[in-house]
């Protein structure tokens, strides 16, 4: 039982604690390291130690793991059956976490994002849905090429003002090529005895998932925060 003055305080900071907790899995190479920066892969494969998050992303977090779990649930009790705590690892790669699988037969990985299901009205576009990101697709057609599953969904969360959630359909066969490229780089370049690779993908037609504006490796020379690392 948490006992404290401020018991509030105390059970946040119990939440934000446990949500911090790594992985385990950390020198390993993962399915989820496919549109990564290199350079982010590398340092957590030395052992590095990343800037924390803060409470409000590890919120975020959860709510995206929230999300995955109840939608997991409810296609559960539909009557489909779904497979959880499934662990892949191929191309190459060590390790990796899809969300689930529906009847055997559909891989499902699900995102939660703040931006609208549309185009804003500030872009050329403005009014249309918006496509599956790359590199989600990419994710969730690795998964399902080394399950050897047929199809794969992209479930995606808008989590803006709407609300919306669109259900993209993957055919994981198109991207296989690019898969394997990005997956032999990945075990090339990141490895603890390589050199440092750089701080973007060496291929031109994936952007890292998370650009230097966001990413916790302030030891990184590109990142804007990098006055603030702690030197090693």
């Amino acid at each position: 039982m948490i006992v404290s003055e401020n018991v509030g305080e105390a059970l946040l900071q119990t939440l934000y604690a446990q949500r911090a907790l790594p992985r385990g899995d950390e020198l390993l190479t993962h399915v989820s390291d496919l549109t990564k920066c290199l350079r982010d892969v590398a340092y957590r494969r030395r052992g590095y130690t990343p800037a924390p998050f803060t409470p409000s992303e590890l919120a975020k977090f959860a709510i995206g793991h929230a999300y995955e779990e109840n939608a997991a649930k409810t296609l559960r009790e539909a009557g489909h059956e779904v497979q959880e705590n499934v662990v892949v690892a191929g191309f190459g790669l060590d390790t990796g976490h899809p969300d689930f699988i529906v009847d055997r037969a559909l891989l499902v990985e699900t995102k939660t994002t703040d931006g609208g299901a549309v185009y804003p009205k500030s872009h050329k576009r403005a009014g249309e849905l918006k496509e599956v990101s790359v590199n989600h697709a990419i994710q969730a057609s690795a998964y399902a090429l080394e399950l050897e599953l047929p199809k794969a969904i992209v479930l995606v969360k808008h989590a803006g003002y709407n609300h919306d959630e669109m259900a993209h359909v993957i055919e994981p066969e198109d991207y296989r090529e690019q898969i394997e490229h990005l997956a032999r780089q990945v075990v090339a370049l990141t490895g603890p005895d390589m050199p440092l690779p750089p701080a973007v993908p060496p291929s031109s037609d994936v952007v890292p998932y998370d650009s230097c504006d966001y990413c916790k490796w302030y030891i990184c020379h590109e990142n804007p925060h990098h006055a603030e690392s702690t030197p090693l």
